[in-house]
């Protein structure tokens, strides 16, 4: 009675789970056939170790397919050709870019879809049936490593330079120059003292020059004050001088005035005394004469003298001769 019991208990167990499994498999089936793909070809140029079948295909970290072939190119075999499953609505733009990542360090790689603008137009195919493509970016460890091998290489090349550098040819020329260098050191810290003294007597010469200049600044002060002077002097004195011809001309025209009345009135006392008196009148009218000259020649000094007062100290004239007198000075 107990083992009948038994074998009904594990008959419905077993018949649940086999009706149970149908239904996750029409549940599976019918999921699967409505979801719609669209297929892309990505061509890596750089090694895909680590990246299979089935590789997961992330757009912005969100899985969105599968990779379902890895394959080389048949038309170029430099390039790995790789066949991507994406669901119908993952908007693959124009300007997308399939990169190649992996999960940490456990080596595993996917692929990674980034980039695409939002003005930018949907990828389609360059001719009508074929598979778009998505053009290729270069991965993180393909950038280290491309920066690594540009690193050693010019690395080397450096390397290779100051080989260059440290030959044995230059270490001798720089040791010569080293030793010229010590060798001209030592001889111009014998020449030190005198290089001392030479600077000592330039500030000394400096100094003294200084104060000539200023001396003679002091000197030309003083010659225009004394030319200033001299100027103001002649001036005055011309004045006077002319103020003194006035007067004597008409001292004279009073003389001649009276001499002519003198003579009116006294025609008749003879005529040596008309005589006497024309000679002196004569006589003093010359004088009038030559004194005028002397004012004139004064006044020609008086303007030379305001328009260039240093002349009278600092410029010599020489007194033309005339002809035939340098000669007779000579003798």
């Amino acid at each position: 009675m107990e083992s009948k019991l038994n074998y009904t208990i594990v008959g419905l167990f077993i018949a649940a789970l086999l009706t149970g499994t149908l239904v996750f498999l029409y549940w599976l089936s019918k999921n699967t056939g409505n979801q719609q793909y669209d297929y892309y070809h990505v061509y890596m140029t750089e090694s895909v170790s680590g990246l299979s079948a089935d590789a997961s295909v992330k757009y912005m970290g969100v899985d969105v397919g599968r990779v379902t072939e890895v394959d080389i190119n048949p038309v170029n075999s430099e390039q790995v050709a790789l066949l991507l499953e994406i669901r119908q609505g993952i908007p693959v733009k124009l300007d997308t870019r399939a990169s190649l990542r992996f999960y940490g360090v456990t080596g595993l790689a996917f692929i990674e879809l980034m980039g695409g603008g939002r003005e930018s137009p949907l990828l389609a195919p360059k001719h009508k049936g074929d598979i778009p493509e998505i053009a290729e970016s270069a991965s993180t460890f393909s950038n280290i490593e491309k920066t690594l091998n540009d690193l050693a290489a010019n690395s080397a090349t450096v390397l290779k330079k100051i080989d260059q550098l440290l030959s044995v040819d230059n270490l001798n020329n720089v040791d010569g120059i080293l030793k010229e260098t010590k060798l001209i050191l030592s001889e111009f810290s014998q020449y030190q003292p005198d290089i001392a003294n030479l600077i000592k007597q330039g500030v000394v010469a400096e100094k003294s020059i200084n104060d000539a200049f200023t001396k003679m600044g002091r000197a030309a002060e003083s010659v225009a004050t004394i030319t200033d002077s001299l100027a103001g002097n002649v001036q005055v004195m011309q004045t006077d001088f002319s103020k003194t011809l006035s007067e004597i001309d008409s001292a004279s025209r009073s003389i001649k005035n009276m001499a002519d009345s003198f003579q009116h009135n006294y025609a008749d006392s003879g005529q040596e005394i008309t005589k006497e008196v024309s000679y002196s009148l004569s006589s003093f009218q010359q004088l009038l004469a030559e004194m005028e000259v002397l004012v004139v020649d004064l006044q020609r000094t008086a303007r030379k003298v305001e328009t260039s007062p240093s002349d009278l100290f600092l410029k010599s004239n020489k007194t033309k001769l005339g002809p035939g007198e340098g000669v007779h000075g000579e003798q």
